[in-house]
């Protein structure tokens, strides 16, 4: 059976929630930021790279399977997706146990985007940068997965200048050691299923689509409050539903207005990093405050 090359950094069955069938063969509208494009597409031909996480299994010491990191997402991306499918449609409604797979889904979007892994491949090539180990108890990942993260990154701890498959090995590591800072912080917040009034428009997605504002995480997982907003997480999980996090005392309202739901497009467009996907009618704030219809906020998107 043939290995499969192209890997997705936004997971295909996730983005499916943005297609009118809710099926990832169903198109989508996708704006291209890059291309200055935008047309219908499948969430399965989008958001996805050559060997994003293929390991190089030259610089292990044992032979482990090249395609261990994609299929440890793919096992946790069908259990998350199935609970926000449930969401999305009503037949369940968040608590603790169920989130908990969607929290571990999110806590890998945040660290899994080409240019996150680029840019940390660049950075170990020259020597190596201790990041937080998974060591422990991994409660997002399977046990195995964080084992092997663990081993490359024990494998190559005292090495300076790196072979560019055991660079490209060390900076998934290194991104994927992560993965446990932010679901302890996600697990830690207060979270509430938001939805648009009627006259909202509809939530978009982008290639990033994890938001935080109000705080940052360190390499050590501490939070640091970042600004004068207060703290929150949003997670868009379809066009009609944002999980918003929060801390206690500074509740969210289940049903967000225009305004609300327009800046918070603004924040996804603002931090897309190839692409931004919605399904039919969304509202985003302007720079001068003003709120703009689909084609204005995708032609802006454009011309940027």
């Amino acid at each position: 059976m043939s290995t499969p090359r192209k890997h997705h950094y936004v997971t295909a069955s996730y983005l499916a929630a943005w297609t009118h069938s809710g099926e990832k063969d169903s198109p989508l509208q996708f704006v291209d930021t890059i291309l200055k494009k935008t047309w219908p597409a499948r969430p399965d031909s989008i958001a996805k790279e050559k060997d994003l996480y293929m390991l190089d299994l030259s610089s292990l010491r044992d032979e482990e399977n090249a395609m261990a990191i994609e299929r440890a997402l793919a096992d946790l991306e069908g259990a998350a997706v199935t609970w926000i499918r449930r969401f999305n449609v009503g037949t369940a409604k968040p608590s603790h146990d169920n989130l908990c797979w969607v929290f571990a889904l999110a806590a890998t979007l945040m660290v899994r985007s080409p240019k996150m892994l680029s840019n940390l491949t660049s950075t170990v090539s020259g020597g190596y940068i201790k990041g937080s180990s998974p060591s422990g108890a991994p409660h997002a990942l399977p046990a195995e997965f964080a084992e092997l993260i663990e081993l490359i990154m024990a494998e190559h701890a005292n090495e300076q200048g790196r072979p560019s498959g055991q660079a490209r090995n060390e900076a998934l590591a290194l991104a994927f050691s992560q993965v446990q800072n932010h679901f302890a912080v996600f697990k830690r917040l207060l979270w509430t299923q938001c939805a648009p009034e009627n006259d909202a428009g509809e939530f978009a997605c982008s290639d990033h689509p994890v938001l935080i504002q109000g705080f940052r995480m360190t390499p050590d997982g501490d939070c640091i409050k970042d600004g004068d907003s207060p703290k929150r997480v949003y997670f868009p999980i379809g066009p009609q539903a944002m999980l918003i996090g929060y801390c206690k005392g500074d509740p969210v309202p289940a049903v967000l207005d225009k305004a609300t739901v327009a800046g918070l497009n603004a924040l996804v467009i603002g931090q897309a990093e190839r692409c931004v996907i919605y399904r039919s009618a969304i509202f985003a704030t302007a720079s001068d405050g003003s709120i703009e219809a689909t084609d204005a906020a995708v032609n802006r998107l454009m011309s940027a």
